[in-house]
């Protein structure tokens, strides 16, 4: 007996046959993309870094801890988009830390990889879904960014899903509420960071063009007449819901009295990219530079962050139109490296922790090597239009946002699984060509020359790069009280690039923390020397002057260091105490209530102005700002305080409940003993007064004026 199979059972058996060897290659290499990334957690333990955040890691780690602490709103503008922060702040609500901040990105890395490929297999096929993959396994700096308390990771992961979905749903033909969930994707990814806004017409035009009918492919069950309503109702649906993630934060920022969209600091950032001595990088360090420019737009009387945001744009536009040749070479640089293969590092120096791992070692993809792809890929999607066309216009229009800024690689990464998309829309077919004997030389030259100019094109770039390893190792191990190892990384950091104020300075606090006050000062010195408006140095070099004696040299500093850094409520604090012990009270009370506006959460400020209310006289005053200092925090300390001023308040009731208050705190806590033992005494309850203060000698028993006291309460008594 003979069994015959029929042709189209053979092709499907085939089929099926070649869908499994597909989703065992795609898992294959996925799990080998996690086993690199398990294997790097382990390596990031031993990087001095693993749990010493710079930076913005460092303001992103503040910000998440704040959150978690109990600030569920924030209070003032921040820097960067809330998303990122608040999903940090769940993390640390579980229990996590470093480890489990970087778990979490490898995660995201991982899902990040899988979108790729996915994308890839809709532009192009499987070829081109693999050859995506491939470029994302192998580029190690998506491995890098995930070890680093960055929202990179998290905008990669969000950019790459809303490809994904915005391809899906134009090639599904999906229903205009539908795209709404693209639109919830791009809001996540404008409050992660904001940059991707600017590409939000692509996405609107498309999800208008795949609902229109004009993309060639036939529509089932879609009449022509429903077809320009349908196109309409597409992009809005995006909008809304893109409207509905965003608009939470608007809300917040404009309850706080600064109504920003996003974040703060997008006119600072244009201006150091554009000014007429910018290089068109990030190099602008934070620190003196950095406050230097922000002083700019202070001194103009532009304090919320909206004004600012509008001074600095107009600020930068001006500058640009008095050297437009210049400005036009500055884009044309930037345009350059965003296409090119050179790699720029702000935050962390990749070299230094690639140096460090062997897993940064083994994955040796170059970015050089994937952007000639990129533009072939391009004129490839131009040429075939289809699904393609989606990836070419998202890049071009993200491009135009990471050009007008300051470059660094780091703001390409977002972009870079597209970027990877294009390249392997170009080279899939090009291997399979390869593979058949028929290479297209034209093609094969016109890569080459790409690879030339992208990679080996004079560009002006910092000789040592711009970020400062040495110096941040050496404030880690000044943090962690290693301040002998700590100068030692600061004379690197010289030996490197070079004395700045901010090194300097630093090095002035390791040697006081060691107690030689000379080499202190003489390094204070050097930092105003380097930049003579380094406000941190005038005010260590201020506590040296008043630890000698020299009172009003320590003023006189102080007052400097606000003239420069008119924000820094620390300035204020330490002038205010100064003046308090010189016996200036008014003139502390003045300081102390500028440093308390300007940091209204500040609890040594506000401590110290309640002092100074006191020492005033202005008792009210004084209750007030002690009360405050309660709701942020209560303790024994403050209701002994607040009894105080109750007492020459001449109410010994409230008194008495407010060192009641301290003893339920702790109740052996020798001013709250004490003031409330006197006060049983006068009140003529001599038991109780007496019982009191026999426990308050217990903690200090050298108080002979209190032994007075109880004898005479005792002799009364008899």
């Amino acid at each position: 007996m003979v069994i015959r199979v029929s042709r189209a059972n053979r092709s499907g058996s085939a089929a099926a046959r070649a869908r499994q060897r597909e989703r065992t290659l795609l898992i294959s290499l996925l799990v080998i993309a996690a086993i690199l990334r398990l294997l790097y957690v382990s390596e990031l333990h031993g990087n001095p870094f693993f749990d010493y955040p710079i930076i913005d890691a460092a303001e992103y780690k503040g910000w998440a801890t704040t959150i978690a602490h109990g600030e569920a709103l924030w209070s003032r503008i921040h820097i960067h988009g809330p998303l990122y922060p608040y999903i940090l702040a769940a993390l640390i609500d579980r229990g996590s830390s470093f480890q489990g901040f970087y778990v979490f990105n490898h995660i995201l890395g991982l899902l990040s990889l899988a979108l790729l490929y996915r994308a890839g297999r809709i532009v192009g096929g499987r070829n081109t879904g693999f050859a995506a993959l491939g470029i994302g396994i192998l580029y190690s700096r998506f491995i890098y960014f995930e070890g680093q308390i960055l929202a990179t990771t998290l905008a990669v992961f969000l950019d790459t899903l809303l490809l994904v979905i915005t391809l899906e749903l134009g090639l599904r033909r999906a229903k205009p509420p539908l795209w709404s969930a693209a639109g919830v994707v791009l809001g996540l990814s404008a409050i992660t960071r904001p940059t991707i806004l600017i590409a939000a017409p692509v996405f609107l035009f498309w999800a208008w063009w795949q609902s229109s009918g004009m993309t060639g492919r036939g529509g089932q069950g879609d009449s022509g007449a429903s077809r320009p309503i349908t196109a309409l109702l597409a992009p809005l649906f995006l909008l809304v819901g893109c409207t509905a993630v965003i608009a939470p934060v608007a809300m917040r920022n404009a309850a706080v009295g600064d109504p920003i969209l996003i974040q703060a600091n997008g006119g600072m950032n244009f201006y150091i990219a554009n000014r007429i001595e910018a290089d068109g990088l990030a190099s602008v360090r934070p620190g003196t530079e950095w406050r230097t420019i922000e002083r700019i737009a202070t001194s103009e009387g532009a304090i919320r962050e909206v004004d600012r945001d509008r001074f600095y744009y107009r600020l930068a536009a001006e500058e640009m139109r008095s050297d437009p040749a210049r400005a036009a070479a500055r884009f044309g640089k930037r345009a350059l490296l965003f296409l090119g293969g050179w790699e720029i590092d702000t935050s962390q120096d990749f070299e230094y922790f690639r140096d460090q791992s062997f897993v940064l070692k083994i994955l040796a993809l170059p970015a050089g090597l994937v952007m000639p792809f990129l533009i072939l890929g391009g004129y490839r999607a131009i040429r075939k239009r289809g699904m393609a066309l989606l990836p070419l216009l998202f890049v071009a229009f993200y491009m135009v946002a990471v050009i007008l800024f300051p470059y660094s690689s780091r703001y390409r990464m977002p972009l870079f699984p597209t970027l990877a998309v294009l390249a392997a829309f170009a080279a899939a077919p090009l291997y399979r060509a390869g593979r058949a004997g028929r290479f297209p030389r034209m093609q094969g030259l016109v890569l080459m020359a790409l690879f030339i100019l992208l990679n080996f094109f004079p560009v002006d770039l910092p000789d040592k790069g711009i970020v400062r390893t040495h110096f941040h190792l050496g404030k880690r191990l000044s943090d962690r009280g290693a301040h002998k190892e700590a100068l030692k990384e600061y004379d690197r950091a010289i030996e490197w690039r070079g004395g700045d104020g901010d090194i300097w300075n630093d090095r002035g606090l390791a040697w006081e923390a060691l107690g030689d006050i000379d080499a202190a000062e003489q390094d204070y010195r050097r930092a105003i020397d380097a930049v003579s408006d380094h406000g941190k140095a005038r005010a260590n070099l201020a506590g040296i002057h008043y630890r000698a004696g020299r009172n009003e040299e320590a003023m006189a500093e102080l007052r400097r260091a606000i003239d420069l850094e008119p924000l820094n409520g620390d300035f204020y604090n330490n002038l205010g105490v100064l003046q308090l012990r010189a016996g200036d009270i008014g003139g502390a009370v003045l300081t102390l209530e500028a440093g308390a506006q300007l940091d209204p959460g500040n609890r040594e400020t506000l401590y110290n102005l309640g002092s100074s209310y006191e020492r005033a006289n202005r008792l009210a005053d004084g209750a007030a700002i002690f009360e405050r200092l309660a709701g942020l925090g209560d303790n024994q300390e403050i209701r002994c305080r607040l009894a105080r001023l109750a007492e020459k308040r001449g109410s010994p009731e409230g008194a008495a409940v407010e060192y009641g208050k301290a003893l339920a705190f702790d109740p052996d806590y020798p001013d709250a003993l004490r003031g409330l033992g006197v006060l049983r005494l006068r009140g003529g309850n001599r038991a109780r007064g007496i019982s009191l203060l026999e426990r308050y000698l217990v903690a200090r028993p050298e108080d002979e004026s209190v032994r007075a006291l109880i004898s005479e309460a005792r002799a009364g008594g008899n």
